[in-house]
């Protein structure tokens, strides 16, 4: 059986994706509950919102432009959801809100490359 990189690099992505969108549907869901019940003002929410749901927009336009095994997908992924966690992690007074950062490294696990998860670790902490 060969190895196909493309396929794996695919399949990791597609994987990750799903993730994702599942991750910003609940946390969107979770916020907006909070929203709801006075916890946190408007504005503050539709920062929340630009922040979660942009990054994710802007990595299904990567990989609609790139293809769905590029190599860029898992640093939009990084990059995005990062901006995103460090804007929860300083607005927020839950105290279960650095939990928010293990939806990201789950995801880093799909692509099986140890430097890359080491870097993005070191980065979080």
């Amino acid at each position: 059986m060969n190895y196909d990189e493309k396929l794996f690099k695919e399949k990791a992505n597609r994987k990750a994706r799903k993730i994702w969108l599942i991750f910003a549907i609940l946390l969107s869901a979770n916020y907006g509950s909070d929203f709801s019940n006075g916890l946190y003002s408007t504005r503050y929410y539709l920062i929340f919102l630009a922040l979660c749901w942009i990054p994710f927009i802007t990595g299904e336009i990567l990989l609609r432009t790139r293809g769905w095994n590029t190599e860029r997908y898992k640093l939009d992924l990084v990059i995005g959801y990062g901006i995103f966690y460090t804007y929860v992690i300083c607005t927020t007074s839950s105290p279960i809100a650095f939990t928010y950062v293990l939806p990201v490294t789950s995801l880093l696990v799909i692509y099986k490359d140890q430097l890359f998860m080491r870097y993005c670790g070191i980065v979080n902490a």
